[in-house]
């Protein structure tokens, strides 16, 4: 026997008629028209609620003297692990390292070299991408001021800071008609 299709589902079955998610139950004059509760044992059965004892409410980290949160426990031994490795690179033996790496470089370790030239030089720089210049320059320029706010902020010097910034340049200024700013003009000439 077929079942009655209630519509069609995802994978091409569908619900045979009455199983629409509707309680059938409810309503259906025996119990009344009242809904449906959940019965007593299934709330006595309900396993308590998870406390958040030591534990932020909102984001769900450890608080402060939480006993579980204490960090990390192996911080302290690399912390002092790594002082002890340190304690043997001195200058001159990171020199001497830095020589010894340089000549197997030069003699053709292609490994020596790439990680001789990635401390001196360091990574390169990104290619340029061309499709993407435009906006990229376009996004630089608006991270310059606004020549109004650059003459704004010019105009709260203060009369003190200009007088000596004036002071600093007056030997600076010449006369364009001067003989130190026309050497071959003649003086006789005035």
């Amino acid at each position: 026997m077929k079942a009655k299709l209630n519509g069609d589902s995802q994978n091409g079955h569908g619900r045979p008629a009455g199983a629409n998610g509707v309680n059938r139950l409810a309503g259906s004059g025996a119990l009344g028209d009242a809904p449906l509760g959940p019965s007593a044992t299934v709330a006595a059965e309900a396993p308590p609620e998870a406390k958040a004892e030591g534990r932020d409410m909102s984001s769900g980290r450890f608080t402060a003297g939480n006993r579980f949160g204490k960090g990390n426990p192996h911080a302290r031994r690399m912390a002092s692990l790594r002082q002890a490795f340190l304690s043997v690179a001195t200058e001159e033996r990171m020199k001497a390292l830095g020589e010894k790496l340089y000549a197997e470089a030069v003699g053709g370790d292609w490994q020596a070299a790439k990680l001789f030239l990635l401390f001196v030089v360091g990574r390169p720089a990104d290619a340029v991408d061309p499709d993407t210049l435009d906006r990229d320059e376009w996004k630089q320029s608006q991270e310059w001021p606004h020549p109004a706010d650059v003459f704004a902020a010019l105009g709260k010097v203060v009369f003190g800071d200009a007088l000596r910034m004036r002071q600093n340049l007056e030997p600076r200024i010449v006369p364009m008609f001067s003989a130190e700013a026309n050497p071959d003009a003649d003086p006789t000439k005035e």
